[in-house]
């Protein structure tokens, strides 16, 4: 009975032992609605798609490695790429065929509880789409897509001088002479090194073009996740100076205000 405690034991610490990050980002579901603007000038709402291409990277680095991978595609071009350092790893992928079903994704995951303190990792990846358009005269176009952010980290074990520092996003631009935007995202504090965090957002952007001819247009999709592990900056020499100067200061005033105190009138009864 006790050997078979033990082992459950061992067991829940080593469970217990083990210290990761996982972030995930999405975005799906592009949206195209067109807005007659003006009723009577015998143009209907319409949109043509033209170019477009999209690109992808992934960075993983620790005070042992420095692995780097990117690609550049064209529109609607079905790509998952993958890169796997050590304990770290990233991926990102274009899905999809057409503008409906289109979705780019990127991830991260860094396995912490076997690298060692003062190898400072950091993870990177993420994705850039963007797809030029043309929409008639007097038409207003609103563009939606929905975004979804996962962030877990459990590093309970990792060195308490540590910053666990995370950014992890989805942004939906649409550009005619301005950008209109709208993203969602989650910034996780560098003292923060346990957290959860799931978001879902549908994105939306509205452009209106009220000219009397057809207007060019552009939509970028992105997606990022970040994350370091750095030590925590200990003070620089000359910060130390300074303090030293400061407190030497303060010592000599407090000295110098107490010794110059008024002596204590002494009373005397008659």
């Amino acid at each position: 009975m006790k050997r078979a405690l033990s082992a459950i034991s061992l067991l829940v610490l080593s469970l217990s032992a083990h210290a990761d990050f996982d972030a995930h980002v999405s975005i799906s579901g592009l949206n195209f609605e067109l807005i007659d603007l003006d009723l009577n000038d015998g143009i209907s709402p319409s949109i043509s798609f033209g170019y477009g291409w999209g690109a992808g990277g992934i960075h993983l680095h620790t005070a042992q490695i420095n692995e780097t991978l990117k690609s550049d595609i064209g529109a609607f071009t079905e790509i998952n790429r993958s890169l796997v350092t050590g304990p770290l790893s990233g991926q990102y992928s274009f899905e999809g065929g057409n503008i409906g079903a289109f979705a780019t994704r990127t991830s991260i995951h860094s396995d912490l509880d076997v690298i060692a303190y003062g190898e400072n990792p950091e993870a990177l990846s993420g994705t850039t789409w963007r797809l030029n358009m043309e929409v008639s005269a007097n038409t207003l176009l609103k563009v939606s897509a929905t975004g979804k952010i996962e962030a877990l980290s459990n590093l309970t074990m990792i060195h308490p001088e540590n910053y666990n520092q995370a950014e992890i996003g989805a942004e939906l631009r649409v550009y005619a002479g301005i950008y209109g935007s709208d993203k969602i995202e989650y910034f996780a504090p560098g003292n923060l090194l346990t957290f959860s965090e799931i978001r879902e957002k549908t994105l939306s952007v509205t452009m209106e073009n009220d000219w009397n001819r057809s207007q060019p247009m552009s939509i970028y999709l992105n997606t990022y996740a970040y994350h370091t592990v750095s030590e925590v900056p200990e003070p620089t020499t000359a910060g130390l100076i300074a303090c030293g100067l400061l407190l030497l200061g303060t010592s000599t005033r407090v000295r110098r205000t107490c010794g110059h105190k008024p002596a204590s009138r002494s009373t005397s009864s008659s």
